[in-house]
């Protein structure tokens, strides 16, 4: 039920280290449009990944055959990755939702995340509504999301999260007990970012009993998208730049603002960069009986280097759990 968090970064920076960004001189506005941008695709991927219950509502419906549900649900990552990417944050997460499914197919769904590095560490809440339908073994699904940021910088700054709407649409192939599936999100708002996920999952049954049963259901997906890529190019050798100024006036930025030397010899451009990001393995254990559903999961990244982006690409993992209650009509 708790699918791998697939996030990318534009530049590694903690998101809780909010003390650090102190509104003054040494600070400059595009440092904090960069944080707020990381932040912003980081919670928007969560939205599309970690808490989305379609998986969970497809199986319920398949299995149970109800017209109509409320759905409510608690979930828990142990780990908080970007596209795959493990930046050394070292944050869980929890999230909470209630959902509604009719029985023509549309639902809404509304949900919240509590992190335990951010500050405030009740980050956002995100609004969804989407349409769901099955014509044999097909599964078709679409729906619109919005996110509701908790400000976490003063009023003061007219600085917002770039992405703040999602759209999302999948297709779903069932053959035995396999699912072949194709995902893609477009997250937009003051920028904009895509996200393609092919997916093959299964699912068999354990323990099978009129009142329980439990399921374990693999899947590997691959994580492909587009992302803005910083690069630095040097256009002098301090030697170079001496012969331009003068020794007099290097010397006084070397003393009083070195950083106004770099700034000068190297130059920095982006590039927007599209590929292969991460391929991810999870293992969820599924437990069901009656109203109530549980899920363990393990999940496996394997993170990859977009053309020009310089990151780790060792691979990492992270645990999940969520328990979810439903109430058919």
């Amino acid at each position: 039920m708790l699918l791998a968090a697939s996030f990318f970064a534009f530049i590694p920076l903690k998101a809780q280290d909010t003390d650090s960004l102190l509104l003054n001189d040494d600070v400059s506005l595009e440092l904090i449009e960069e944080y707020l941008a990381f932040d912003s695709l980081l919670l928007a991927e969560m939205t599309s990944d970690t808490s989305s219950f379609n998986d969970i509502l497809e199986s319920l419906i398949r299995s149970a055959e109800m017209p109509a549900n409320l759905m409510l649900r608690l979930g828990y990552t142990s780990n908080i990755v970007n596209a795959g990417r493990d930046f050394g944050f070292q944050q869980h997460g929890f999230s909470t939702g209630l959902s509604y499914y009719h029985k023509n197919g549309f639902f809404a769904d509304i949900y919240s995340y509590w992190n335990s590095n951010y500050d405030p560490s009740f980050n956002s809440v995100t609004a969804s509504l989407g349409y769901m339908h099955f014509v044999k073994n097909w599964t078709f699904s679409a729906n619109y999301d919005h996110i509701f940021y908790n400000k976490t910088f003063e009023e003061g700054l007219e600085i917002q999260y770039p992405f703040n709407n999602i759209l999302n649409a999948s297709v779903f192939y069932d053959v035995w007990k396999l699912s072949i599936g194709l995902d893609y999100s477009y997250l937009f708002g003051n920028q904009q970012a895509h996200r393609i996920r092919p997916t093959l999952m299964g699912s068999f049954n354990v323990l099978k009993r009129p009142s329980h049963r439990i399921t374990i259901s693999p899947f590997a997906n691959l994580l492909l998208g587009d992302a803005s890529i910083v690069f630095s190019e040097q256009r002098y050798t301090y030697r170079q730049l001496i012969q331009q100024i003068g020794w007099g006036r290097f010397l006084i930025l070397y003393r009083n603002n070195p950083e106004l030397i770099n700034e000068i010899i190297f130059e920095e451009y982006g590039q927007n960069s599209f590929g292969l990001m991460n391929y991810a393995f999870t293992l969820p254990v599924n437990y069901y009986a009656g109203s109530w559903a549980i899920s363990l999961s393990y999940t496996l990244n394997f993170p990859v280097a977009l053309p020009g982006e310089n990151i780790n690409t060792e691979s990492n993992s992270f645990l999940g759990a969520s328990i979810c209650y439903t109430i058919s009509f």
